[in-house]
């Protein structure tokens, strides 16, 4: 559990980072080139998603699989919480007419727990080694 507990506050320490890159890209694009919420939040998702793949291999699960398996599921994870996202910021700001902002941070944080326990139990888990395995 305590290992858990290291992963996922480096996690969110990660998603820290990426959350604010993701804020600031939503509110240059926002208020700053007048796009609209959704599409603003979705290229700030996409950024976020490249910076928290590069952070989180090396610092949050210090993976050895090769980028191509564990990049491969990342995207998945990420894009179905991006899907995720934007479902909720449509919800809250297009349907409830909510602001945009409180609504995004509603949404990191579902999509904080979608995303870590995806990526821990999918893409960057190392298959459990028998006594009988070679290391890797």
């Amino acid at each position: 559990m305590r290992k858990l507990r290291k992963k996922f506050t480096a996690f969110a320490l990660v998603g820290v980072i990426v959350t604010a890159i993701h804020f600031c890209v939503l509110i240059l694009l926002v208020e700053g080139f007048t796009v609209a919420p959704i599409p603003a939040t979705v290229v700030g998702s996409l950024i976020s998603v490249a910076t928290s793949y590069l952070l989180n291999y090396r610092l949050t699960f210090n993976s050895a699989k090769p980028h191509v398996e564990a990049a491969g599921k990342f995207i998945i994870v990420s894009t179905t919480g991006m899907l995720g996202n934007a479902a909720i910021m449509y919800f809250g700001a297009s349907v409830m007419s909510w602001p945009y902002l409180l609504v995004q941070v509603g949404a990191a944080a579902v999509i904080l727990f979608w995303n870590f326990f995806g990526n821990y139990f999918w893409s960057f888990h190392a298959p459990v080694r028998t006594s009988g395995s070679s290391s890797e």
